[in-house]
C-alpha cells in the first residue's frame, strides 16, 4: 500500500536538503576578517642569539612588537618594530628597521588560533613572516622566501623584562 502523503514527503525533503546544502556553500564562502592573537602578548628572549621581542595590545586592537638586541652587557637596542593592524578589512603586519622612512607591509594570509602567516611578495627577503604559539608561553616565528633561505627563531617568555634603549 502506497500512502498518499510518501511523495510529499520525499519532494519536501529534497527542497530541505537542498536549501540546507545551499546556506551551508554560501556560509563556507563567508571570510572572517577578524583577527587575535594574545597568545603572542608578553616579553621573550631567544636564548641562541640573546635577541628579545616585546609584544603588546593597543586598545584600538592593534598589535605592537619591537625586536631588541643585546648591545652591551647591560643594555638592549631597538633593531625592528613591529605593528599588526587591519587596514581596509585587512590584517597586515608592518615591519620597521631604526631608519626607514616607512614600514614594509605583509598581508596576512593564514590565520589560527595558534599561528599566523603575512606575505609580501614584493619584498626581497623575507617574503613570508610566520609566528606560532608552541605553548607554555613559548613562540616560533620564522622569516623566509616562502620556505627557502628561513631563518628560525625560538622565543620562550622572559620574566624579567631587560633595560631598553629605544
Amino acid at each position: 500500500m502506497v500512502r498518499p502523503y510518501r511523495d510529499f514527503y520525499i519532494h519536501a525533503m529534497r527542497k530541505l536538503l537542498c536549501l540546507v546544502a545551499t546556506a551551508l556553500l554560501l556560509l563556507s564562502c563567508v571570510t572572517d576578517k577578524t583577527f587575535e592573537a594574545d597568545w603572542l602578548l608578553g616579553t621573550y628572549s631567544n636564548p641562541s642569539t640573546g635577541a628579545v621581542e616585546t609584544w603588546t595590545l593597543d586598545a584600538d586592537g592593534t598589535y605592537r612588537g619591537n625586536a631588541y638586541k643585546d648591545a652591551s652587557m647591560s643594555l638592549y637596542s631597538l633593531t625592528e618594530s613591529m605593528r599588526i593592524g587591519e587596514e581596509d578589512g585587512d590584517w597586515f603586519v608592518y615591519v620597521s628597521q631604526p631608519g626607514d622612512p616607512e614600514p614594509t607591509a605583509f598581508e596576512v594570509s593564514e590565520v589560527t588560533p595558534t599561528s599566523f602567516t603575512a606575505i609580501n611578495s614584493q619584498n626581497d627577503f623575507p617574503t613570508h613572516i610566520t609566528y606560532k604559539s608552541m605553548g607554555n608561553g613559548k613562540i616560533y616565528a620564522q622569516i623566509s622566501n616562502d620556505g627557502d633561505q628561513a631563518v628560525d627563531f625560538n622565543f620562550e617568555p622572559l620574566e624579567i623584562r631587560p633595560a631598553f634603549d629605544e
